[in-house]
């Protein structure tokens, strides 16, 4: 069964993505940057895998990031499972609003 994910984590990661930081994305967003960290954190455990890498001060996705970002960044406010451009992504993530799990997970 593909992990659930909630769409306010996804705009946290893909703010981060956009904004190239924790600290910006949190600005952009008008979250602390703890709870961007928080959402971030919830889709690692969701997926099971690191999705960004610390680097110094810097922060780095993973290619697991690399492509949940790209997922998740159209459209954004989805709430279908990842469908036909990929089957191999459709079948692990599937996108949900916050508290409220999909019936079903089938892409396209």
């Amino acid at each position: 069964m593909p992990a659930v994910l909630d769409i306010t984590a996804l705009r946290s990661i893909v703010a981060v993505a956009d904004q190239g930081g924790f600290h910006r994305a949190a600005e952009a967003l008008m979250l602390s940057q703890s709870a961007v960290s928080q959402h971030v954190r919830r889709l690692e455990k969701a997926v099971g895998r690191p999705l960004v890498r610390k680097d110094g001060r810097a922060s780095r996705f993973t290619p697991e990031g690399e492509a949940l970002v790209g997922e998740a960044s159209w459209p954004r406010t989805t709430t279908r499972c990842a469908g036909s451009a990929s089957a191999i992504r459709a079948s692990r993530w599937c996108w949900a609003p916050p508290s409220t799990p999909p019936t079903s997970c089938s892409p396209g």
